[in-house]
């Protein structure tokens, strides 16, 4: 069971590399032009394709709330890895997020976090934070963007409720 488990994931990060690659390629070779469709799509096809590989299958009860491109934020807690990828699955048109600056240390993550508009933040110092978020607020004003965040900053070991980050 572990080896089968061992290879989904494998899989799913191989096919995830390969839907990266492509977007970042497609995304700079057209300045940009289509960023939010584009990482919109690649977003939601990329959490649907993850969840799917590893075995969970995600059940919408209900019409999707955030199916109309309009400015939001959506506020959630961060339990897992996983949670990266239901919210990516979910997700409206013209998303940002936050993400904690070591991301930028990734590679291919890196550049599609970049090539995609999302914000980098260092948890280390509040002054930087504050200045990152307010980027983002920025982009949700007037690019009319959605933005997530986790305001806890970070997954909990046993998956409670952490206190908010300052």
């Amino acid at each position: 069971m572990v080896v089968i488990w061992s290879i989904r994931t494998i899989l799913a990060w191989a096919v995830i590399g390969v839907i990266l690659i492509a977007a970042m390629l497609v995304s700079l070779l057209t300045f940009q032009r289509f960023q939010i469709p584009l990482w919109h799509w690649v977003a939601r096809t990329v959490g649907k394709t993850f969840l799917s590989i590893v075995g969970i299958k995600l059940i919408e009860e209900t019409e999707n709330p955030f199916a109309m491109a309009k400015p939001r934020i959506v506020v959630f807690n961060h339990q897992s890895l996983l949670d990266i990828f239901w919210m990516a699955a979910v997700s409206p048109p013209g998303m940002s997020s936050v993400a904690k600056k070591s991301f930028k240390y990734i590679p291919i993550l890196n550049l599609a976090f970049w090539v995609s508009g999302q914000i980098f933040i260092d948890r280390s110092s509040r002054v930087q934070s504050i200045r990152a978020i307010s980027r983002l607020m920025e982009q949700v004003k007037q690019k009319k963007r959605s933005m997530h965040i986790a305001p806890e900053g970070t997954r909990s070991p046993d998956g409670g409720i952490q206190p908010f980050k300052k």
